[in-house]
């Protein structure tokens, strides 16, 4: 069951970002009011829900969890992306599950029992100026009289305020101790600045290996001298073969139905979610800043995209103004954004953009990526889609949240079948399941188990004895008891052997078609003399130069793919000088193409700019660091603990 809580790391993120690393946090009192009300669930009785090391979860607990993440995090999306309730619901519904919930509690509660552990005190002072802080006051008869107004609105009494705040810098100062040896020096700030700042472009001459392919001819003797020297990347590494019993959510759906009126009654409760939104076709003028860029860069920008302005005020064409201007891909089609909705915008566009009309013409915008002068060109204004419209979609979603209710159901069965019997036979009985099997695998595939699919929870060390069972487990595809049906040994096979045979002759070829796209490469660039030649030179083979986006140290150039070397070597190399012939693409153990190419230009990271935002950045790798060793922190946690969950408690209430 601890498994099956773990299967959504976004939720670690989330706990420690929102619960400990903002320091004294206050999300205990966050959303109390809303928790305090009805639980239809439990008619108001606070049941025990989980025991860890002998601490008894109650479900009050789960209910203020529930409430203080869903109020924190729907305030986090708000900020980042405004008031999208739909997509902010979508979020919430996705991360807010039960064992998200019960997982978070778990996670906070061995922290505290720690910091009671490490014998960690709070003083009546310090209590005090959290009490300032969270009321934003130092006035002693404001702050009563915004105490008492918060404790009658929440229900709590002025003890359990208290002591509530008094566990939560409890754990504030449990965190800071965990962290306590977190640092992040100049260089450190300097090195991450670089990576995200230092970019690059370059001009090249792409030989993919698949236009070599098709003239390759395979002789025998060359595939056996391939495989001699690359005979290691062939052995067969141990195989394990699994039984599992299987519940699967599209075993499930095949035997939901649902009847017309049900269908209809649906879209009638839920007519506001087949709103298609408001959309306005837009054409943009856009000139192009980055956040490294100089305070006077930008200003010149600025300036730039005013005169331009004023040539649009003058009545010249949009879309030629735009063909003439524009800095991104748009250039080619006159600015042409298409319909979009307000959410797909960035909002400072969206928000100009959806209080002007046809024809109409915004003054310049700035936004993250630089600045913007947009017309609009039409208005679909928001309908209703009709019933037939998305019946098909009403079918899916009613079959999706019935199966997945079942599906949970079975599942948590499942589990306290397994933690009643420990043993895989008479579960299977129980269950009345036929035991499938995955076939041999190579074991060095796990956690991807054939016919099963990934399982994010299960632990790469895990101890592989045939007959052991390997508990039950949850993914994409449903729950499953997993269990050893056998072993083979690794092996290395010889050239004959059917799993490898076909494998080596593929990648002979492949091996020959690179050698021939890497000498054709190589010609080329010993033709080159001039650097100004290289366009014509290229039309002789016949080829296209062409021009990569910017990019930085991270490993991957769009439109080529990964490309460690070239990288490497595009940020050492001079402007307009040719680089050495290289391979990229998936990978550049098996590339898919070779290429010649030179520096075309560089953005080099201004000292100002980082100087002026130094204090962030380091806070950001702080941050991204703390949340590292609090994980790794936690895990060593709940391998020592011992924490028991009530399966009842989490089985989903699904339609009859």
């Amino acid at each position: 069951m601890l498994q099956q809580m773990r299967n959504e790391k976004v939720m670690k993120r989330v706990m420690w970002a929102l619960v400990v690393l903002v320091g004294i946090p206050f999300l205990v009192f966050y959303g109390w009011s809303s928790s305090r009300g009805g639980r239809s669930r439990t008619s108001g009785s606070n049941f025990t829900i989980a025991n860890i090391n002998k601490t008894a979860i109650g479900y009050y607990d789960f209910e203020l969890k529930k409430s203080q993440l869903e109020s924190r995090i729907r305030m986090s999306l708000q900020q980042q992306i405004g008031d999208n309730e739909e997509f902010i619901q979508e979020q919430l519904n996705r991360i807010i599950t039960p064992y998200n919930i019960l997982n978070s509690i778990i996670e906070e509660e061995l922290l505290y029992q720690q910091a009671l552990k490490t014998g960690i005190k709070v003083s009546d002072k310090e209590i005090a100026i959290a009490i300032a802080n969270f009321f934003g006051t130092d006035d002693k008869n404001e702050l009563s009289r915004y105490l008492n107004r918060y404790l009658k609105r929440t229900g709590m009494s002025e003890s359990t305020f208290t002591e509530r705040l008094r566990r939560d810098i409890q754990l504030a100062k449990m965190s800071a101790i965990i962290n306590d040896n977190v640092f992040v020096s100049y260089l450190d700030s300097w090195d991450n600045y670089l990576k995200q700042s230092y970019k690059a472009k370059i001009k090249y001459v792409e030989f993919p290996i698949s236009d070599y392919l098709k003239d390759i001819q395979v002789d025998e003797e060359g595939v056996k001298q391939y495989f001699e020297k690359n005979k290691e990347k062939y052995k067969i590494g141990e195989q394990v073969n699994f039984d599992f019993l299987a519940i699967k959510e599209a075993d499930i759906r095949k035997n939901i139905t649902f009847e017309d009126k049900d269908i209809k009654q649906y879209y009638e409760d839920n007519k506001d979610k087949f709103k298609e939104p408001k959309q306005v076709q837009l054409r943009h003028i856009f000139l192009k800043t980055e956040p490294s860029d100089t305070q006077e860069k930008q200003n010149v920008v600025k300036s730039k995209i005013e005169e331009i302005a004023k040539e649009v005020k003058s009545g010249k064409d949009f879309a030629e103004l735009a063909q003439k201007y524009n800095e991104d891909d748009t250039k080619d089609v006159g600015g042409d954004l298409g319909f979009n909705t307000a959410t797909s915008l960035p909002k400072p566009i969206a928000d100009e953009a959806f209080k002007m009309k046809v024809g109409d013409v915004s003054e310049s915008i700035r936004a993250q990526d630089g600045f913007h002068i947009i017309k609009v060109t039409d208005v679909k204004e928001e309908k209703s889609k009709t019933l037939e419209e998305v019946k098909s979609i009403i079918e899916a979603n009613l079959q999706r949240d019935k199966a997945q209710g079942i599906l949970e159901d079975r599942g948590v069965r499942m589990q306290s079948l397994w933690e009643e019997l420990l043993d895989f036979n008479k579960v299977t009985e129980a269950l009345d399941l036929k035991p499938e099997q995955t076939g041999f695998f190579e074991k060095i595939k796990l956690p991807i188990f054939e016919k099963i699919g990934y399982i994010q929870d299960f632990k790469k060390d895990t101890e592989i004895k045939k007959d052991a069972v390997l508990g039950v487990f949850k993914n994409y595809n449903g729950y499953f008891l997993i269990k050893v049906a056998d072993i083979k040994p690794a092996y290395q096979p010889d050239i004959t052997d059917e799993k490898i045979k076909d494998r080596v002759r593929e990648d002979y070829k492949k091996f020959k078609a690179a050698t021939m796209a890497q000498q054709e490469a190589e010609k080329l660039k010993s033709s080159i003399k001039d650097i100004k030649e290289i366009d014509e030179l290229a039309k002789k083979i016949p080829k296209e130069v062409k021009v990569s986006p910017e990019f930085t140290q991270g490993g991957f150039i769009s439109g080529i793919g990964k490309a460690d070397k070239l990288i490497k070597e595009a940020f050492i190399i001079e402007k307009d000088k040719i680089g050495n012939v290289l391979p990229a693409g998936d990978s550049e153990d098996a590339p898919k193409a070779y290429y010649v190419w030179f520096l075309d230009s560089k953005i080099i990271p201004d000292k100002k700019a980082f100087m002026a935002e130094i204090g962030k950045q380091k806070q950001t790798q702080i941050t991204q660091k703390q949340s590292l060793i609090q994980e790794e922190w936690i895990n060593e946690k709940r391998a020592q603990s011992n924490i028991k969950v009530k399966t009842d408690f989490l089985k989903p209430q699904t339609e009859q």
